[in-house]
């Protein structure tokens, strides 16, 4: 779905553990997107604002991604899914777009907002595809307990010309189990 060009855009970004090909709780689109982030983004974007998931694999705890991690040489679901977010990111830009009129502006060119919610492993995500873009194409992303490294996280922003908030709770699972226990 390409960026529009009209109104505001926030872009969803989900972490650890989803599968946007399954049915149900593991597919971002029709659980964390649909019941839990969209209600909430409703509460401060404005109704003509374009709102949608940037949904990927992210690999899962399931049997199947244990396989899947031990062929590329990872030894489990989250360092593999940690080397999935890079790729993801370079997508995710794509997606974005680069804007040649950012190169170039006039003074009456004004280019609608785009906002980034990304959670966990999809942190990742969200700041490898700012490393990518031009440096004024996203206004602001907000990370709920980014999994990425704090080197990677200051290069990018000095980079971007992005507002970029990282909030973290103590309470999230995967960063306390997963993160200390399997981090790349």
């Amino acid at each position: 779905m390409p960026i529009s060009t009209e109104v505001p855009t926030v872009i969803m970004v989900n972490g650890f553990d989803f599968d946007p090909t399954e049915d149900g709780e593991d597919n971002p689109h029709q659980a964390l997107f649909k019941d839990e982030w969209r209600p909430e983004i409703g509460k401060f974007a404005d109704t003509d604002w374009d709102v949608f998931g940037f949904g990927w694999y992210s690999a899962e705890l399931e049997h199947s991604s244990w396989a899947g991690a031990l062929l590329p040489g990872r030894w489990n679901p989250y360092r593999w899914g940690w080397d999935l977010a890079e790729r993801a990111g370079g997508i995710l830009a794509k997606t974005i777009g680069w804007d040649e009129g950012l190169d170039r502006p006039t003074p009456k060119q004004t280019l609608p907002d785009v906002y980034i919610i990304a959670h966990s492993l999809g942190s990742r995500v969200a700041l490898e595809a700012l490393g990518q873009l031009q440096p004024n194409r996203v206004k602001r992303v907000l990370l709920l307990n980014g999994a990425e490294y704090s080197q990677t996280a200051k290069r990018v922003s000095a980079y971007s010309e992005a507002e970029v908030l990282n909030i973290t709770v103590d309470t999230d699972d995967v960063l306390q189990k997963m993160g200390s226990v399997f981090a790349p």
